[in-house]
């Protein structure tokens, strides 16, 4: 990710892989939590964070990335790019 390419925001979510659909929901703490489909394995749970987000706020990959918590389940996110507004209006 580059400077300049618009406002960057970070998320911090909880992911729970190996989970029998994908989806996003917040629990009663407020706490942002992604369930996965993908296993916590090579990398393929990260990949789906990604990927979900991409489609969720149709922005490309390359806006995404994992800042902390490659190997954890709780994860921040940076999202290059994407209003807050925008991000507020998807959300849970």
């Amino acid at each position: 990710m580059k400077k300049g390419d618009g406002p960057s925001l970070t998320l911090q979510l909880k992911v729970q892989p190996r989970s029998s659909r994908t989806e996003l929901l917040r629990e009663a703490d407020g706490q942002l939590k992604l369930r996965l489909n993908a296993p916590p394995v090579d990398g393929a749970a990260n990949q789906q964070v990604i990927e979900f987000f991409s489609r969720l706020l149709s922005i490309p990959k390359s806006r995404i990335s994992i800042v902390q918590g490659q190997q954890s389940r709780r994860k921040v996110i940076a999202l290059l790019g994407v209003e807050p507004a925008i991000l507020e209006k998807v959300l849970p």
